[in-house]
């Protein structure tokens, strides 16, 4: 039985976890930096628009963990990886030993440098946390200030012009096919350089040309960086903060692979691979796996 690790619990690492438990055999953790199951990215949207209940993002529930004796370390974060000692650190201290580690932490969308960032109402776009913090806060919200990636820009722009929100986008460059309107307004010339309120409380943002804002709402989707902190001390090879692999989504490190948007082949990182894209990086990553346990085993065999 192999020890094996699984950084990450998007559809990728998702993917890995089902195929090792399809085979069977072999002591799983997941280390998961939400509070959640394994739940569908690409849904969000959805249910912020309101057309996806919370329950229906969901891949898997609690039974699936606990059913197969997989170990599921909740709101946990990997603040170092030792590949060499085949070791993972949390940032509690605790520490996990593994025979292979498959790293499937995905990609994250900081929040802007700017003054005011950590201000209540200004929110990072990509997880289930952040999304529900943003449909509440729609609730009080009037206008909506959205920043970052274009075309995301664009989607989350016409879900809340749909709910009557005001919507101001700061982004670069305007989709050919935007069309603004009363509600929605697009300014591509210039930057946020603070984010202004009262205490904690959000309630405008100034531009780089000093011109303000009023909002309740400041959505940052983009851009997105890999998850990779914890790899910062390791000698496993990144390229601009994505985790280089060949083609069996092997690391550098023999006993170490990636997958999903924090892997890339070819030092080509591709930021929004497509779920199915990850899925299947996942599954090949833990078929590689498989076959090197198999092939050793069997060695011993015939050795004996």
């Amino acid at each position: 039985m192999a020890k094996i690790l699984i950084i990450g619990n998007s559809s990728s690492g998702h993917a890995a976890v089902a195929a090792l438990v399809h085979k069977g055999g072999h002591e799983i953790t997941v280390v998961s930096g939400e509070p959640f199951c394994a739940y569908r990215k690409e849904l969000l949207l959805e249910y912020i628009a309101g057309t996806k209940k919370e329950k229906e993002l969901f891949i898997a529930g609690d039974d699936f963990y606990r059913s197969n004796k997989i170990a599921l370390i909740q709101d946990g974060e990997v603040v170092r990886l030792d590949a060499k000692r085949r070791r993972a650190t949390l940032k509690d201290g605790a520490k996990l030993a593994f025979d292979y580690c498959v790293i499937a932490s995905g990609t994250k969308v900081p929040l802007p440098d700017v003054p005011g960032k950590n201000k209540d109402g200004v929110f990072s776009w990509g997880t289930l946390r952040s999304a529900q913090a943003i449909k509440q806060r729609l609730d009080i919200t009037h206008t909506a200030c959205l920043m970052g990636d274009p075309l995301l820009c664009k989607s989350l722009a016409g879900i809340l012009r749909a709910k009557s929100k005001e919507v101001r986008i700061i982004a670069s460059p305007v989709p050919v096919d935007f069309a603004a309107d009363e509600f929605v307004e697009w300014i591509d010339s210039l930057t946020v350089s603070e984010i202004i309120g009262e205490g904690v409380e959000l309630r405008a943002i100034k531009l780089s040309n000093g011109k303000a804002i009023g909002t309740s709402l400041v959505v940052c989707t983009g851009p997105r960086l890999a998850s990779t902190d914890f790899l910062k001390e390791t000698d496993i090879a990144l390229a601009s903060g994505f985790v280089v692999v060949d083609n069996s989504m092997r690391t550098n490190h023999e006993r170490v692979f990636a997958c999903g948007n924090v892997a890339c082949f070819q030092q080509s990182p591709v930021v929004n691979k497509d779920p199915s894209v990850a899925g299947a990086e996942g599954a090949l990553a833990v078929t590689t796996i498989l076959t090197e346990l198999e092939g050793s085993q069997s060695l011993c065999q015939q050795k004996s």
